[in-house]
């Protein structure tokens, strides 16, 4: 982890202390939440929309933080000893300045992943093949935004061999900063899709604002890309890139999947060949959509580890567990089985969770949907529930259970296609309704501010 004395740091934000002592304060580890803070860490006070930092920063000093930066100087009348405080014109821009300067400080191999969905499982599914072969870090849950991939910088320490990044953005703008900010030694682009399509006018806008990633790497540096996907492809071929590696199902793929199928419920069979060689493995990860996000992760590793070997990449795919709320497998004590992938949505996330369970209804199973709406997707998102609904009808489940503004939607495309349907007020009501429905397995999957997280405790009695 970031480790620096105050003088250090003071040189390096450029920031301004307010006690002349002779006493020698460093810190070891940066939080900027203060529930957070460990004996010693370094506090940095984030102003917020709904909750500024500088009004935690008495407990984060009776916390134990052995330094605490601050803009707003009325926050020195809650800290006893002055000496413990930096002082900055603009926190937030600190960090990011503390971050690139320790990135470089840090010189090992950096796996950087973006793209609009699957980045979460891609990092998650590299950092679990790589610490097969030696130590390193990763981005904790999704810590991919200007306040998140500094914090997972400053986790970087002098014992790591290598780290996986996640990068993710809700601006056009905001990629070139971030990529600059990780400085990758190779980035995976994972798919173009409907997302944040609020801030973004097209699929192609999307793509272009995810290939500036190229603009952090390394000199010398890996742009992954998926070959399988039309528009990231046509929008890379406009840019000269000198050198680029791909995935997917492609015979031209560096990474390519040969094969992909699910031989039990929570389990996905994948063969991969890579450099001329072959590895198979089964993963816990249901979804053959995730056929892509593994040969990514695969890829991205093989990249930044050249030396690492397939029986290491095979022990990493197979000792990986999904991240919570993706497409975890709950399992009822009735037997019944929960697909929990209530974290986040878009319309590429939605379908691809659909066609496996389309896939399962195919082998006999009885299946049903609890759906909430995906958010951020500006004027289009009246047409892309639509879609998602449409198709989730023509699957014909047992049930769909509809939570959100669009619950309409789904309730009027279930109709029509003569799927029960229910509206629901709240998600703790949707798991008391399909707790009377009958299924084998219930999908549940929404965006992540619909709360559909709640609708599992119900079903799962937590």
């Amino acid at each position: 982890m970031l480790t620096l004395t105050k003088k250090q740091l003071l040189e390096v934000v450029s920031g301004q202390s307010l006690a002349d002592t002779q006493e020698k304060v460093s810190f070891a580890g940066v939080e900027y939440d203060s529930r957070e803070i460990k004996g010693g860490d370094l506090f940095i006070a984030l102003p917020g929309a709904k909750v500024d930092g500088h009004q935690f920063v008495r407990q984060a000093y009776d916390r134990g933080a052995s330094l605490i930066m601050i803009k707003n100087k009325e926050a020195l009348k809650d800290i006893p000893e002055k000496h413990r405080v930096v002082v900055v014109s603009d926190t937030l821009e600190a960090f990011k300045k503390l971050a690139s300067w320790w990135r470089r400080e840090i010189n090992i191999p950096v796996l950087a992943v973006t793209g609009s969905a699957g980045k979460t499982t891609i990092k998650e599914l590299a950092a679990s093949i790589a610490v097969q072969k030696s130590r390193g870090v990763y981005s904790l849950k999704s810590h991919n935004s200007s306040i998140g991939l500094p914090y997972s910088i400053c986790r970087m320490g002098r014992e790591h061999n290598w780290a996986v990044l996640e990068i993710g953005i809700s601006r056009p703008e905001e990629m070139l900063e971030l990529s600059k900010l990780a400085a990758p030694t190779a980035a995976v682009i994972s798919c173009v899709a409907p997302a944040h399509t609020e801030s973004f006018g097209s699929l192609e806008e999307i793509a272009r604002a995810k290939l500036d990633i190229r603009h952090g790497l390394l000199e010398g540096g890996d742009l992954i890309l998926n070959r399988d996907d039309k528009v990231l492809m046509v929008e890379a071929g406009k840019l000269n890139l000198e050198a680029a590696k791909y995935f997917g199902y492609s015979g031209e793929c560096d990474c390519r999947i040969i094969s992909a199928g699910h031989n039990s419920l929570e389990k996905l069979s994948v063969s991969l060949e890579i450099h001329g060689e072959e590895i198979m493995a089964d993963v816990s990860l249901p979804g053959k959509h995730n056929a892509v996000n593994i040969a990514a992760a695969v890829l991205g590793v093989k990249t930044i580890m050249p030396d690492i070997s397939n029986e290491e990449i095979k022990q990493g795919l197979e000792l990986f567990r999904a991240p919570y709320m993706r497409m975890n497998i709950r399992k009822l004590e009735s037997g019944q089985v929960i697909v929990d992938d209530a974290y986040n949505a878009n319309p590429a996330s939605m379908l691809a969770a659909l066609e496996y369970m389309k896939d399962l209804k195919s082998g006999g199973k009885k299946i049903g949907f609890v759906l909430g709406d995906m958010l951020e997707l500006g004027s289009f998102a009246e047409d892309y529930h639509k879609q998602v609904a449409s198709v989730a009808a023509g699957i014909r489940p047992e049930f769909i259970i509809a939570c959100g503004e669009y619950a309409r939607v789904f309730f009027e495309r279930a109709t029509t296609n003569g799927v029960p349907a229910f509206v629901v007020e709240s998600p703790e009501a949707a798991g008391h309704t399909a707790k009377k429905l009958k299924f084998d397995v219930l999908l549940v999957k929404a965006s992540r501010a619909v709360g559909l997280d709640r609708t599992v405790a119900v079903l799962t009695g937590e």
